[in-house]
């Protein structure tokens, strides 16, 4: 959580002239440059290390995979994952056709603080028809997974964390990409331009 201390500078009155953090759990004043937030862990942070994983076993049929891992140092509790996966045409009219492929909820009474996990937690089986996966290969469609962790930090506070990843396939010279949703129609226009040289 970035602080407004100051209001116009972003900082508190008891921190250097940079922005900060606001980590009253900690210390009263953190300095941290807002570049390195992205490297930072906060106290109890539960997440899904890598996102959540799609992948082709044996086309058409697919899977998404997710871990959830306490990189904090006590319990999380009342934990709820909602994730929603679509097929989506490539180009950028928002009313482009869709379909959801996978839509799961699912509720975890606690995870305990760990620094790595040896399975996925949870393993989500679907199924395109073969146009689709086709169609997906070709760059004409992609996919979407999305959804929200919503979890009690072990300080009184429900933590609610929004995810959507995109999933790009390309040609051989571009390969497959994944990452941030407001990354994919860059990447696409990239996979589609790769394929006709």
């Amino acid at each position: 959580m970035v602080r407004d201390g100051a209001k116009e500078n972003g900082i508190s009155s008891s921190c250097p002239n940079i922005p900060t953090l606001w980590l009253p759990s900690l210390v009263p004043c953190f300095s941290l440059p807002l570049w390195s937030i992205r490297f930072l862990r906060l106290p109890n942070g539960l997440n899904i290390p890598g996102g959540v994983s799609i992948d082709f076993p044996v086309p058409p049929f697919g899977e998404a995979r997710a871990n959830l891992i306490n990189s904090g140092h006590v319990l999380a509790h009342d934990i709820h994952l909602a994730l929603s996966v679509t097929i989506r045409k490539t180009n950028e009219d928002l009313a482009a056709v869709r379909r959801t492929i996978l839509s799961k909820a699912e509720t975890v009474p606690a995870i305990p603080p760990t620094t790595s996990t040896t399975r996925p937690d949870f393993i989500y089986p679907f199924e395109l028809t073969q146009s689709e996966f086709t169609q997906v290969m070709n760059t004409e469609s992609y996919i979407i997974a999305e959804g929200l962790l919503d979890y009690e930090n072990g300080f009184d506070s429900r933590i609610k964390q929004p995810f959507c990843y995109a999933y790009v396939w390309g040609g051989q010279v571009f390969g497959r990409w994944t990452g941030d949703c407001g990354r994919a129609q860059s990447q696409i226009h990239l996979a589609k331009k790769l394929a006709k040289q």
